[in-house]
């Protein structure tokens, strides 16, 4: 099983990861397709978007805001519900911490599900904000130092 980090910097590839999040957020967890769009799912220097691939099947997506020049907050990481459970998101937030830091990015924050709470916390990840409600789910606030 390869895993591919796709960089969408065309709208094609950009509209692969709204798709799938669309069907994890909005379908899976029932949320307003609206609440998950905003001003970050475009093009621009700010933020950047990845779709996630399986032997160059899309499986997932991740989007990325860059804080500053120092700080990335990982936001809408999804993965589709056939590919959980193998342990992949692991191994995509490795991915992505060599790749930001590589680029000189020494923190990360993460909007993580509550549910989700163990996983990142097995990643090296901390707990910073606990527990708050979203439309449709409960969340936390976490982060890691990279080197």
């Amino acid at each position: 099983m390869r895993i591919k980090l796709i960089r969408a910097r065309d709208p094609h590839t950009l509209h692969y990861c709204f798709s799938i999040r669309h069907k994890v957020f909005a379908d899976e967890m029932d949320n307003d397709q609206y609440i998950e769009r905003d001003r970050f799912d475009s093009f621009n220097l700010d933020c950047d978007h990845f779709l996630i691939a399986i032997n160059n099947d899309p499986i997932g997506s991740i989007r990325v805001l860059k804080l500053d020049k120092k700080t990335i907050r990982l936001q809408r990481f999804c993965i589709l519900k056939n590919y959980r459970s193998r342990g992949i998101g692991p191994k995509v937030l490795r991915m992505i911490e060599r790749y930001y830091f590589e680029r000189g990015y020494e923190h990360i924050i993460l909007d993580a599900l509550t549910s989700t709470k163990d996983l990142f916390m097995r990643q090296g990840y901390s707990v910073i904000f606990s527990e708050f409600a979203k439309p449709s789910h409960n969340s936390i606030i976490m982060e890691k130092r990279i080197h």
